[in-house]
């Protein structure tokens, strides 16, 4: 038997390039209408890493992910910078009482508790903050929210972006005045693109 019939045989096979039918299953909108385009209707199911020079990039990105949202499950932030700032989440548009918040503290309790929430299905989106997932611990994380049919958000230095990830989608956000600079670095059967704007009001 060919290697061409193979792949045209066993459906378990999976090339570059390729997108399974439920692979992009139900996508949630991002709340910015050129960024849903380009993703093929909005953020996948599994690990997203978002990077940028700033954490404020990455947060003003996903406020309006939180905020639109119809998922009734609650959106958890594990161990942000910060503590998070509950007036800014009402200025967004953002009912605080669907965030929770922990500080898991060292990084392999960061970790854990990503792939805990991720898995749960308690959790439409999980956004955690931790540097250097990489290799087995990304793939658990993205295993994780497949199987929780969850969001996992990565904020990692941008350093990260050194190695492979097994991670749904790869970004980068950049704030500016008045607008997102977007960069898509990765996302299955889409060439890269950069420089998407999006305005922010």
């Amino acid at each position: 038997m060919s290697v061409a019939e193979i792949l045209r045989k066993d459906q378990r096979i999976w090339r570059c390039g390729e997108i399974r039918i439920g692979e992009v299953e139900q996508p949630l909108a991002s709340g910015h209408p050129a960024l849903d385009r380009r993703l093929g209707g909005g953020w996948p199911l599994g690990l997203i890493e978002l990077f940028g020079r700033e954490q404020g990039g990455a947060m003003t990105l996903l406020a309006r992910t939180l905020a639109q949202s119809a998922d009734s499950r609650s959106t958890l932030l594990v161990s942000p910078p910060l503590p998070p700032y509950a007036p800014g989440f009402v200025f967004h548009g953002i009912d605080p009482a669907s965030v929770l918040w922990i500080d898991a503290g060292a990084r392999k309790e960061t970790l854990w508790a990503l792939e805990m929430a991720a898995a749960s299905a308690a959790c439409a989106l999980v956004i955690g903050w931790v540097d250097g997932c990489k290799g087995a611990e990304a793939r658990r994380l993205q295993l994780a929210a497949k199987r929780g049919n969850c969001r996992c958000f990565l904020l990692p230095k941008r350093q990260a972006l050194e190695g492979p990830s097994p991670a749904a989608l790869r970004l980068s956000a950049i704030a500016a005045a008045d607008h997102l600079r977007v960069d898509l670095l990765k996302y299955r059967g889409m060439k890269p693109g950069r420089g998407l704007r999006l305005p922010l009001h």
